[in-house]
């Protein structure tokens, strides 16, 4: 019922896992927490998490 609805009104249905088809869309200076793993080069930049 709730993916009928959000593809009837252009939404998103709320599902367990995060929704990365918008993760290339989102600014790291609006959403830090959520684009904090797509921004990484490599696994130093997670251990230092400047």
């Amino acid at each position: 019922m709730v993916k009928l609805l959000a593809e009837k009104y252009n939404g998103i249905a709320c599902e367990e896992n995060y929704h990365d088809k918008l993760l290339p869309e989102l600014s790291k200076e609006d959403f830090p927490c959520l684009t904090y793993m797509r921004d990484l080069t490599d696994w130093h930049d997670f251990i230092r998490r400047i």
